[in-house]
């Protein structure tokens, strides 16, 4: 019961709040509420507000937008993988401004772009994206590099199946061990 409070209460402090800082400030204890919650609807709505406030209250300050950008995507990876078509979410999560975030502060994130795109039912939609993404991760090979990441490099870039193929039996343990990739049973 507290704890579901806490979201309410933030979303008061956002209401009252005299600066769009501030509310800023509070929209991110009202997401990180509903992550902690698992309360994924309103944790998505929670993030879809901050992508927005980002990019109109950090504006003028670009070192700040880099950061909260790598930030709210690394608390998204707990809702888009916790939610019924999250991956799918994720992945279109990365346009221009965010998939320039990762290749600059957080590389390792590729790995969870890489997952979603593996996972991802929808071929149509998933090759344009995985070209994107292969993209991506063959720039930043020498920066960060997995089974996951280079089983999508092999496959898309290289066009290296016997690699890809290896690449994949690698990545096994990993989505058997990581937090956000691991299958469904």
């Amino acid at each position: 019961m507290y704890e579901a409070d806490v979201a309410r209460l933030l979303q008061c402090v956002r209401d009252l709040a005299p600066t769009p800082e501030l509310k800023h400030r509070a929209l991110w204890g009202q997401c990180a509420a509903n992550i902690l919650n698992r309360q994924w609807d309103d944790a998505l709505e929670s993030i879809a507000m901050l992508r927005e406030s980002i990019e109109l209250v950090l504006a003028e300050k670009p070192l700040d937008q880099l950061q909260h950008r790598v930030w709210l995507l690394h608390w998204s990876l707990y809702v888009y993988f916790n939610v019924d078509g999250g991956r799918k979410l994720f992945i279109n999560a990365f346009k221009d401004k965010f998939i320039n975030a990762v290749q600059v502060a957080a590389p390792h994130l590729l790995r969870y772009v890489a997952a979603a795109t593996m996972l991802d039912g929808n071929r149509a939609r998933s090759t344009l994206i995985r070209n994107q993404i292969a993209e991506a991760i063959n720039q930043e090979r020498l920066t960060y590099a997995d089974p996951v990441t280079e089983f999508i490099r092999a496959l898309v870039v290289d066009a290296d199946f016997e690699a890809a193929r290896s690449n994949l039996l690698a990545s096994e343990t990993i989505f058997d061990n990581d937090f956000f990739c691991r299958l469904p049973r």
